[in-house]
């Protein structure tokens, strides 16, 4: 191994004020194995890409944003309002060959959903566009909180 190297990122976390509601509401929304106590473990996904990448980008607020790849977005877009969350962003198609739409949870935190096209079975790494911007960053620095 090199002596130095890029760190993945390994895990990530939901804190919540309400954890109940919130194990709910995830559980339900993206059908996720939640489990009980203080710390709620939540399994690993099915079809997940291989290396999972991110960005950070300048924003009026301090936070994480996850982005969540659906199978039908119309549908997880009224599913979300059935269980108390908010949709925030109408789909809009980007270049990658992804279609996404933004939702806040019961709790307000900002959730994007992905959606890919054609049928593809692992979502597509953001790609740089030819001003270098991501374009998954380049929409959410246009309709996310805090932008």
């Amino acid at each position: 191994m090199a002596e130095d190297w890029s760190r993945p990122v390994v895990h990530w976390e939901i804190q919540a004020r309400d954890a109940e509601r919130m194990s709910a509401f995830y559980s339900a929304m993206f059908n996720w194995s939640v489990g009980d106590g203080r710390v709620r473990d939540i399994s690993a996904g099915i079809g997940a890409p291989e290396t999972i990448t991110g960005h950070i980008r300048p924003s009026g607020r301090s936070g994480v944003v996850l982005y969540i790849q659906v199978l039908k977005l119309a549908d997880s877009l009224a599913k979300c309002e059935e269980l108390g969350g908010t949709v925030t962003h109408q789909p809009r198609d980007l270049p990658t060959g992804v279609t996404i739409a933004g939702i806040e949870d019961p709790e307000g935190n900002p959730v994007v959903l992905v959606q890919q096209w054609g049928g593809r079975q692992k979502a597509p790494a953001p790609a740089a566009s030819s001003s270098g911007l991501v374009l998954f960053g380049l929409w959410s620095s246009r309709v996310l909180p805090g932008s």
